[in-house]
């Protein structure tokens, strides 16, 4: 189709081509607007869980890494596929093409709905990741909490579209 715009969504997670398209598949092909093409990019290499700051650190980095080359490959904007927003900012400030992440849009929707909204995440080893990105957004006046159900992630099942396991 001319006039398509290519997208990279990069998982900050180290994954194989089967892992990469299992992440791709769990977006609705239907919430994706016409002439827009997401393409699914995981890191070559890098954090494990993120669940410590070594991580937080490997997870800006690749991504960093993953998503420098953008634009001269083509894409039209980057996505980063983790609420952390890891390596956003690095990102915009080598970038012209738009950088988005989710926790930024998250976080933006979820202040036009109420005075203050709560972060609920898997486990309390992921708070730093929000905490950083809280931080960097100035958004604590407006946070409620930061809470999780106190579950180990299984990566492998919650990238692969098993989030119910």
């Amino acid at each position: 189709m001319a006039g398509e715009h290519r997208i990279k969504v990069i998982v900050p997670i180290a994954m194989d081509a089967a892992g990469v398209a299992n992440r791709a598949a769990q977006l609705p092909s239907e919430h994706v607007a016409p002439g827009f093409k997401p393409e699914f990019v995981a890191v070559e290499w890098g954090a494990a869980l993120g669940d410590s700051y070594h991580d937080m650190m490997l997870m800006d980095f690749t991504v960093f890494q993953a998503g420098i080359g953008a634009e001269e490959e083509g894409y039209s904007a980057v996505v980063i596929d983790t609420v952390s927003d890891s390596g956003l900012r690095a990102l915009r400030s080598r970038l012209s093409i738009p950088v988005l992440g989710p926790g930024e849009s998250a976080f933006h929707m979820a202040m036009t709905l109420g005075k203050k909204f709560t972060v609920l995440t898997m486990w309390d080893e992921w708070f730093p990741l929000y905490e950083k990105t809280l931080t960097e957004y100035g958004y604590w006046p407006r946070v409620a909490s930061l809470r999780s159900i106190k579950t180990r992630p299984d990566l492998a099942e919650l990238l692969e579209g098993k989030e119910e396991v």
